[in-house]
């Protein structure tokens, strides 16, 4: 497919997700858990979001509340990376670009680029854990570098709803649908100052299964 055609079709694609989680975020019945740590995180300016990829399309239904506008991304450059780089947009992201080609030299520009947004105009991020590809619920080393190398604080954000529909892909990505009940509860912040990478790591990830076992038993849905 030409790559005109291919940016054509994911801009396509970008709008209708965009607008979709827009309807399902009017039509939803929000409620939170951890409220506190999300309180604690935004003291220390410069918050990574983290989460599952198979909650990714009810975190962007979420930022439709306006916690899009002070995040700065990652998005793949190129015809591919249409999709997302029209949602991020729309939200108001600050976007820098990694290589459709793989180029190293790309990618660690475009990583720096988020970190400096973040250190110097304290904007936010968000990472999802086990993504793009995988395999589900295995944290990569990412956001500890994140974490580091900006002096951020990681967030951990897991969801619960009571109607949607899952994806047959790696991730069982979750299709919130509307008119639903979405549970969305906070974890317990990291702070990445003082630690080591793996240390990092691991803090996030029983942040994150902490974060859950608490939504499931506060939730109500």
């Amino acid at each position: 497919m030409p790559g005109n055609l291919v940016g054509l079709v994911q801009r396509t694609f970008g709008y209708f997700i965009f607008y979709y989680t827009l309807i399902v975020n009017r039509t939803t019945t929000w409620s939170y858990s951890g409220q506190e740590f999300l309180e604690s995180a935004e003291d220390h300016k410069k918050v990574i979001l983290a989460s599952w990829h198979e909650f990714y399309l009810m975190f962007l239904a979420y930022m439709h509340s306006g916690q899009g506008a002070n995040i700065s991304c990652l998005a793949l450059g190129g015809p591919k990376g249409e999709g997302f780089s029209t949602i991020a947009s729309r939200f108001g992201a600050l976007i820098h670009y990694t290589s459709p080609n793989g180029d190293k030299e790309v990618n660690r520009g475009a990583v720096q680029g988020v970190i400096d947004d973040m250190r110097v105009l304290n904007r936010d991020t968000f990472i999802m854990l086990d993504g793009p590809a995988g395999p589900a619920r295995k944290a990569k080393f990412g956001v500890s570098k994140l974490a580091t190398d900006s002096d951020g604080v990681v967030l951990p954000v897991t969801m619960k709803i009571n109607r949607a529909l899952r994806l047959p892909r790696w991730d069982s990505m979750v299709i919130p649908l509307p008119f639903s009940r979405i549970h969305l509860s906070f974890g317990q912040p990291v702070v990445a100052k003082g630690k080591e990478k793996p240390a990092i790591l691991a803090a996030v990830v029983n942040a994150i299964e902490a974060c859950t076992t608490a939504s499931s038993a506060a939730s109500t849905i």
